[in-house]
C-alpha cells in the first residue's frame, strides 16, 4: 500500500522535501490518524509489510538523497511489538543507512508517535515474549487443561513397584505366606517356599527318601521271616 501527500507546498522541486516508508504489520491496517500526521510535513509516504523491502527502500533511498537533505528518509515502524523482526531492522538501519530518521508508533503508548530511543527495541523484544507466553498458556489451557502434568493425579494414589531381583530379601505379604500370584496369574510357591532366591517355576520338590534308603526299606521288609499262630514247627 502506497499513499502521498504534499507538505503545504514546501515539497516544490525533486530534490525538496522529506520521503517516509512505513513499516507495518501484515494483520495491522495502517492508522488513519498517523497518516494524517505524517502527511502536514512529508511530501510521500510509502507503506509496506515486508521489513526486507521496507529496509531495502530505506537505503536507496537514503543513498540517493544524502546530497539533498541532513534526513533524506523517515522510517515508521507502526506496532513494532507487533513485528517479529523490528529490532533487527532498527540495527541494520542504523548501521547502513545512518542518516534516516527512525520512528515508531503505537497506539498503547502517549505519544503514539516518537522517536525510537536506545532501550526501544528490548522494550519490544520483552513485550513479545510475554505475548508469546500467554499465547501459549492459553493454548495449552484449551487442549489439555493444563500446560503442566502433575506428579499424581487428584484422586490417584501413588503405587509401590517391588522388582525382583532374583537374590537377597523379598517382599513378603501378611496373608499370602504359602502362595502368591505369578506373572500370568498362575498359582506358584510364595517367597517363603523358596530357598537362596531359586525360581519357584523351576524348583522341584526333594524327596523323604533316598533311593539307597528306599531300596534297603524293601529289603529289609522281604527278608523279615513271617510269624503267628499258624507257622509249622519242626521240633513238633
Amino acid at each position: 500500500m502506497e499513499g502521498e501527500a504534499s507538505a503545504n507546498g514546501s515539497a516544490s522541486g525533486s530534490g525538496s522535501g522529506l520521503l517516509c516508508v512505513l513499516l507495518h504489520p501484515q494483520e495491522v491496517a495502517v492508522p488513519a490518524d498517523l497518516l494524517a500526521s505524517l502527511s502536514k510535513r512529508i511530501r510521500r509516504v510509502s507503506a509496506m509489510s515486508d521489513s526486507y523491502i521496507a529496509f531495502a527502500e530505506v537505503c536507496a533511498t537514503a543513498r540517493e538523497r544524502r546530497m539533498f537533505a541532513k534526513t533524506p528518509v523517515v522510517l515508521v515502524l507502526v506496532e513494532p511489538m507487533q513485528l517479529p523482526d523490528a529490532a533487527q531492522v532498527v540495527e541494520a538501519a542504523r548501521r547502513h543507512a545512518p542518516n534516516a530518521a527512525l520512528w515508531w508508533y503505537s497506539s498503547a503508548v502517549n505519544p503514539r508517535l516518537r522517536a525510537v530511543a536506545d532501550g526501544d527495541t528490548g522494550a519490544w523484544a520483552a513485550a513479545r515474549r510475554r505475548v508469546s507466553n500467554q499465547d501459549t498458556l492459553v493454548t495449552g489451557l484449551a487442549v489439555g487443561g493444563s500446560t503442566r502434568r502433575p506428579v499424581f493425579g487428584a484422586n490417584e494414589t501413588p503405587r509401590v513397584v517391588v522388582r525382583n531381583s532374583g537374590s537377597g530379601q523379598r517382599l513378603r505379604l501378611v496373608g499370602h505366606e504359602h502362595e502368591s500370584r505369578g506373572p500370568a496369574g498362575t498359582r506358584s510357591p510364595g517367597p517363603s517356599a523358596t530357598k537362596g532366591g531359586e525360581d519357584p517355576g523351576h524348583r522341584t520338590m526333594t524327596p523323604l527318601l533316598s533311593e539307597e534308603e528306599m531300596r534297603m526299606l524293601l529289603a529289609e521288609r522281604k527278608s523279615k521271616p513271617a510269624g503267628g499262630p499258624g507257622q509249622n514247627r519242626s521240633d513238633r
